[in-house]
């Protein structure tokens, strides 16, 4: 970035009334390279071979030669990029319309041909204003030759947390099209940015290769578009280096050096800020080559972080070339005249397309006599003269136009939803089957102390309906023999590299429904272990912020009531104390446990169909252990290994293929109730329902008398109001 004369003018305005006053979140490029080359090294092969042969076209670099088109890089042509924008969304206002897709593409262009708000760029930079000769136009032939509007819309939760996963729902050839994803949110690791491109030499040739953007940053009036597709076509941030005011920061000779380091501030990146009213702001007054006058920052230059209506309007004559050399040796195939024709962007006639059927509903799962609603999100047209609705075991069970409005089911079952859409070029159906499941009103469980979800040998809690649920990551809870109560547990690994995205998703543990309309004292609870890990922050080392949620449904999962919220002030079992990644950390003492009970008199759902889930919001700590998850009516005492420990409970042998005896010890007169459960919760004896006196106590557990099959049962203790449990194995 050499420094040129400064030409001494002096710019009087400083307000300006463009559309760019909204607050810019970071954009996240450096965040990906980085994490990209931890995995990948090899990549920093392909960047040296990328800036050595950019290098070599500067050695004979003569800027009139970009200047005008008919000599641009001595073959006069316009570069016409096919782009394909692909919406993620769940209904939501990041659903955005095919209209502000189209203008935002229209102003991608304005900033690559130099003409969006020219006039506000500051005298002694005008002359570096390039008419870039990029133009982005959306596809008319998808893939497969169909017509196409060059959009693509799919409903997803993935679109609150975008990243590299969220791609594999829907890309189209990246050497062909330019890949535009839309989220409601982009996150790059555990932080939330603006959106983020891949460069030319990073995963070119992946499904991976292209721009994701936040849908409230693809706007006409937002650079932020022309700003990521520029790093898709190869440039830098003038301050690429973080650190130094270096001349080689982006590769480019007509940016003045700039010194940044993004920060990042409660997960959010940030940007440079708003300097508009400073027309001379410089981070960088050493002069390169010497002798030579120096320039402010650029604020004015689209690949920089500024704010306001200042900032971000124009590339440089070199910034021009450096893309031209991108596309000429990196995106070839893509511009070429033969990939125009295919993807139908040589051709600007206007030609409607058929339509594509899409829709979804809020909830999958309702309770018998519950409701759904549908939501149609069908695309490809810009028309629909018709929508046809199929609802199998629904009430009505056909429905015109796009809201179909309310339908009830009234029957279990599983059941297909059908929407077909139909224009003047053609229809197009969509069918899900088994789309939509229903419940009986009140479940058959009764709260029954149980350990369902205990995870001990020959478990069957997922056949009882328990289960995990992960918010598309690819890491998952496994089974660890660190337990709370000597027998086993579930882990979920940490994840300090987040090599199995799993920084900022939310792990979910969903229990089968429970009818606790007749309960007296209802309750869920379980046991956890987890240490909090570290992260940086504007260079400060802090605790990692992971949050933990217990929540209820009483209409079969369509809605969820927040019972129990755990902060990440007060998760860690161990205290204040942070192991780092380093450390693999396992809760080898009931002390590194805690217990979390929700039984509430008030507002606890005494419902005919309750449901419980866990939800643990991972941030890049150690591991985490879930264990001993229970519901039942009646005194959830945490303290199973203390109370054991204060009774003497003993059962010997253990395990046993004969007879056993169960011995324990009363500090006092008590009412005793001794029963035995097998492992999927049903009651198969009482042993003991009464008062006993002080002293030592002794029943016998007779395998033959009791007709007890080999296997795992539970032995419960009830003394007074609290509850004892231990399991034995009968071989």
């Amino acid at each position: 970035m050499r420094k040129y004369l400064f030409l001494a003018i002096l710019f009087l305005g400083s307000q300006f009334l463009n559309g760019q006053n909204a607050e810019k979140i970071g954009c996240g490029a450096d965040l990906q390279w980085k994490e990209l080359v931890k995995n990948h090294p090899e990549l920093l092969i392909e960047q040296q071979k990328f800036d050595e042969g950019f290098a070599k076209l500067k050695a004979n670099y003569k800027p009139e030669d970009f200047k005008a088109n008919g000599s641009l890089n001595k073959k006069g042509k316009k570069y016409i990029i096919p782009v394909v924008v692909h919406v993620f969304h769940v209904n939501g206002s990041e659903n955005i319309s095919d209209a502000q897709i189209q203008s935002t593409i229209a102003g991608m262009n304005s900033y690559f041909a130099g003409t969006k708000d020219s006039n506000l760029v500051r005298p002694y930079f005008k002359e570096f204003i390039a008419n870039c000769d990029i133009e982005f136009r959306l596809a008319k032939k998808d893939p497969q030759g169909n017509c196409t509007n060059g959009i693509v819309r799919k409903y997803t939760i993935q679109t609150n947390r975008g990243n590299d996963q969220i791609k594999d729902e829907s890309a189209w050839d990246t050497k062909r099209y330019m890949n535009i994803w839309i989220c409601k949110s982009v996150y790059s690791g555990a932080n939330l940015v603006g959106g983020y491109a891949y460069l030319p030499f990073g995963f070119g040739p992946t499904s991976k290769n292209g721009v994701i953007l936040g849908a409230s940053e693809f706007r006409s009036n937002s650079n932020t578009g022309a700003h990521e597709a520029g790093h898709w076509l190869g440039l830098y941030h003038p301050f690429q280096s973080e650190d130094s005011c270096s001349a080689d920061n982006d590769q480019v000779d007509d940016t003045p050096p700039v010194f940044f380091k993004p920060g990042v501030i409660g997960g959010v990146l940030q940007g440079r800020g708003n300097k508009c009213s400073d027309n001379t702001y410089n981070t960088c007054f050493t002069t390169t080559p010497p002798n030579t006058t120096e320039y402010p920052d650029m604020q004015e230059n689209v690949m920089d972080y500024f704010e306001g209506s200042c900032s971000g309007m124009m590339f440089t004559w070199q910034q021009k070339a450096r893309m031209i050399y991108c596309m000429d040796n990196f995106r070839s195939v893509l511009v070429s005249p033969g990939n125009l024709d295919s993807t139908g962007v040589s051709d600007l006639a206007v030609t409607p397309c058929s339509p594509i059927a899409g829709f979804n509903t809020k909830t999958q799962t309702v309770c018998a006599g519950g409701t759904a609603n549908f939501f149609d999100y069908s695309y490809n047209a810009s028309t629909f003269d018709s929508y046809a609705w199929e609802f199998e075991g629904g009430t009505p069970s056909t429905a015109t136009g796009k809201i179909p409005g309310t339908i009830t089911y009234n029957t279990e079952g599983k059941y297909d939803v059908k929407l077909t859409v139909t224009n003047s070029k053609g229809s197009n159906t969509s069918l899900l089957e088994n789309y939509i499941t229903v419940n009986p009103p009140n479940s058959v469980r009764n709260p029954g102390w149980r350990t369902t979800a205990d995870w001990w040998y020959l478990n069957t809690w997922e056949k009882e309906g328990w289960y995990f649920d992960y918010e598309y990551s690819s890491n998952e809870f496994v089974g660890n023999k660190a337990s709370f109560n000597n027998a086993s547990s579930m882990v979920l690994p940490l994840d300090p590299f987040n090599f199995l995205n799993s920084l900022g998703n939310n792990f979910s543990f969903t229990s089968p429904t429970f009818n606790f309309s007749g309960a007296n004292n209802p309750y869920f609870a379980f046991n956890y272990a987890f240490a909090r890990g570290t992260t940086s922050s504007n260079g400060t080392v802090v605790p990692t912020t992971e949050t933990m949620l217990v929540q209820s449904s009483s209409d079969c999962g369509k809605t969820w009531i927040t019972r129990v919220n755990i902060p990440s002030t007060s998760i860690s079992t161990i205290g204040d104390n942070t192991v780092p990644s380093s450390v693999n950390f396992v809760p080898s003492e009931a002390s590194k446990w805690k217990e979390v009970i929700y039984n509430n008199a008030t507002s606890f759902p005494k419902a005919g169909n309750v449901m419980f889930r866990i939800i643990f919001n991972y941030q890049g700590g150690n591991n985490f252990y879930l264990d001993n998850v229970r519901v039942g009516d009646g005194v959830a005492s945490g303290l199973n290994n203390q109370l054991a420990s204060e009774l003497k409970l003993v059962v010997y042998p253990n395990p046993f293929s004969g007879n056993a005896s169960l011995t324990y010890a009363l500090k006092e007169k008590e009412n005793i109730v001794i029963d035995i459960i097998d492992i999927v919760g049903k009651h198969i004896a009482t042993l003991q329902n009464g008062a006993q006196e002080e002293g030592h106590q002794s029943v016998l557990i007779d395998k033959t008398a009791l007709n007890l099959q080999a296997g795992i049962y539970i032995v419960q203790l009830k003394v007074g109001n609290s509850s004892v449990s231990q399991k034995i194995i009968v071989e």
